[in-house]
């Protein structure tokens, strides 16, 4: 009786000593993406179908922030701002600001692909002779892929082709497309448990 006291009194010891997991002292809550890109364009300007050969540049900052509802889905806002220059148009600057959707495919660490899908409004009329002019209210459709990879703990290097279709009933509307080339800073937002 004594051996079976000894004996169960040793295994309780043993159970009493096997370890638990840690209790986690934090939790991610959600993460934000703060990012930003640049583009640049030139081309010749053309006008009622006429090529004039005359310079013409556009530069494209945009300014977004996202974040990830899931593994593979990620939504943001973004804002563009497009400032043009040329011979015969002059100096102009348009607006977009729309919402978008990323869907990340080949995800691992070190970064992923992914297509994207938005809706922006803006100014930028992609309309008529070639040479884009201003006009309020106008809807676009964004569509896009690229890549996104990791450089640093946070910081990642944004490649992507977007195309925007004018979806307003302008007549002569056409597409604008882009390339782009942007950083994205990530910051998870941590709550701490009690």
């Amino acid at each position: 009786m004594i051996i079976l006291l000894l004996l169960f009194s040793t295994v309780r010891a043993q159970d009493n000593n096997v370890s638990k997991p840690p209790v986690k002292d934090s939790t991610k809550v959600f993460n934000l993406v703060v990012g930003g890109n640049y583009t640049y364009i030139w081309d010749t300007e053309v006008l009622n179908g006429i090529d004039y050969e005359s310079n013409y540049n556009e530069h494209t900052f945009s300014l977004n922030v996202a974040t990830d509802i899931s593994k593979r889905f990620r939504v943001g806002v973004d804002y563009k701002k497009l400032y043009t220059r040329g011979e015969l148009s002059g100096r102009n600057e348009y607006a977009l600001l729309g919402i978008f959707q990323q869907y990340k495919m080949f995800n691992d660490k070190k970064g992923f692909a992914f297509l994207e899908l938005g809706f922006y409004k803006g100014n930028y009329c992609t309309c008529g002779d070639d040479t884009p002019f201003k006009q309020k209210g106008i809807s676009y459709l964004n569509w896009g892929a690229g890549y996104n990879r990791k450089l640093k703990q946070n910081l990642s290097i944004d490649l992507a082709f977007t195309s925007a279709q004018v979806i307003s009933k302008i007549p002569g509307r056409y597409a604008f497309t882009q390339y782009i080339i942007g950083l994205d800073y990530n910051v998870d937002i941590i709550k701490k448990n009690r």
